[in-house]
């Protein structure tokens, strides 16, 4: 769980946010994370922002990615940083 609360804090971003980020959208060569519909008032579908990933930001999603901290998750989808839904 502080795991969860570290990478809120250092990406800025909401908890359905964080639970709908996705590999494919890391950037690695710019150190951005593009997130899919997000929050809007007028309608999410199709509003996709991108974020930088910060240097600690990236530290914790290190740590969220060692097979010990990933084997704690109860679902098992590989394609998403935080195999969780809100």
């Amino acid at each position: 769980m502080h795991l969860i609360c570290m990478l809120a804090i250092t990406s800025c971003r909401r908890q359905a946010e964080i639970t709908r980020l996705e590999f494919r959208d890391f950037d690695k060569e710019f150190n951005t994370w593009q997130l899919r519909d997000i929050k809007n008032p007028n309608g999410s579908k199709g509003n996709y922002k991108s974020f930088i990933v910060s240097e600690d930001c990236q530290k914790v999603i290190d740590l969220l990615m060692q097979p010990d901290v990933r084997k704690r998750f109860k679902s098992k989808t590989e394609g998403d940083l935080m195999p969780l839904r809100s």
